[in-house]
């Protein structure tokens, strides 16, 4: 059932769409998400602008157009943490704009109207109280690009901001109406936000025997790396030996085993299943010292207490063997010591690729010189 007027009115002064921009913000920034940071504080710099009042509407239609095309440029990038230099350099794309259209309201009100009245094309829609030609020639041209782009690059987010532009378009068309428009604005933030959380973004990616994220959650979480940051490549020694010597099933429990205490160690890190017998890491905020400690910790703790193995099954032997055998020989536990090689790597010193840093961890942990 639709919402009437009454009640569109209630849900915009009640605060849920600063509710709604709040908790996209905060989803974006604890997954490093930076473009939808900024298109989060698109919105909200919108919603000021229309809260404002009738007198605003100018400023409100020349925010969404700025909007949308840099909305459409913001898209074509990368991910970088919230807080690094790029990361605010995204958000300042999607917010100034919005903030320059209200200064231009408030300083040359005149010029902003003479130029949202322009008609190229005689359309009595986009004349008097409706959307400006302008504007919407700025939509016309983001929101086909916008498809492309998300049809091109095929990611949630992508996906999103698309939504989230079409929700900024149809508010400028209820721009008379402000709790209907903040309504929509509220509804692109909360597209934007779960777009984050979206399942097969974070679980058709994910390793199915371990359950940690795979090879390319690892690198694409690599790419939204700024700043301080450390990784980590774990690899498990004779791993090979051990899969001939025991089989695809004890193989499987090891992995499942070192992988669940990655995921458990302390120090903010980030586990990853990067392939094979190895694992990755990604320590965000961290020095390779400030790793270290974590990871000799682990290394110490996993070789210290050896895998158990419970009625191991032994190479070979018929079906008839196997029933022959001791039940109480079957049934002890095997002691199955473990070893891991480490390599670390930070962001300090030379100025290098996120895979660069990743690749220095993997030779390191290659070469067996890593925390013990």
């Amino acid at each position: 059932m639709a919402l009437g007027s009454a009640g569109l009115a209630s849900a915009a002064s009640t605060g849920l769409p600063w509710i709604a921009f709040g908790w996209a913000a905060y989803v974006a920034a604890t997954r490093h998400r930076s473009r939808v940071m900024a298109l989060v504080a698109g919105l909200a710099v919108l919603e000021l602008l229309a809260s404002t009042g009738e007198g605003n509407a100018a400023a409100f239609h020349l925010g969404g157009g700025l909007f949308a095309l840099a909305a459409v440029l913001l898209v074509a990038l990368d991910d970088h943490r919230v807080l690094s230099m790029r990361g605010l350099g995204q958000l300042g794309l999607l917010a100034v704009p919005g903030v320059l259209a209200g200064v231009a309201f408030r300083l040359a009100p005149d010029a902003l109207e003479s130029f949202l009245s322009l008609e190229v094309i005689p359309w009595v829609m986009f004349g008097g109280d409706g959307v400006s030609q302008p504007v919407v020639g700025a939509f016309v041209l983001a929101i086909p690009l916008g498809l492309g782009v998300a049809s091109v690059r095929g990611g949630t987010v992508e996906r999103g901001a698309w939504w989230a532009l079409v929700s900024v378009g149809l508010a400028l068309f209820m721009a008379q109406e402000h709790s209907a428009a903040s309504i929509l604005l509220m509804s692109g933030g909360l597209i934007l936000g779960l777009s984050v959380l979206d399942p097969s973004a974070r679980w058709g990616d994910r390793d199915a025997l371990t359950g940690l994220p795979g090879r390319s959650l690892l690198l694409r979480d690599l790419q939204s790396m700024g700043g301080t940051f450390a990784t980590s490549v774990v690899d498990i020694q004779d791993f090979p030996n051990l899969q001939d010597q025991y089989g695809h099933d004890v193989s499987g429990q090891i992995l499942r085993m070192v992988a669940s205490r990655l995921a458990k160690l302390p120090g903010g890190g980030r586990a990853y299943r990067y392939g094979g017998d190895e694992f990755a890491l990604l320590f965000p905020g961290k020095t390779k010292e400030e790793a270290r400690k974590h990871l000799g910790s682990f290394q110490r703790s996993l070789e210290e207490s050896p895998f158990v193995l419970r009625r191991w099954p032994r190479p070979g032997g018929s079906a008839e063997d196997k029933k022959s055998q001791d039940p109480e020989a079957d049934s002890s536990p095997e002691w199955l010591p473990l070893r891991v090689s480490i390599g670390v790597a930070d962001s300090a010193g030379a100025h290098s690729s996120p895979e660069a840093i990743l690749g220095r961890a993997d030779e390191e942990a290659h070469r067996g010189t890593g925390p013990s």
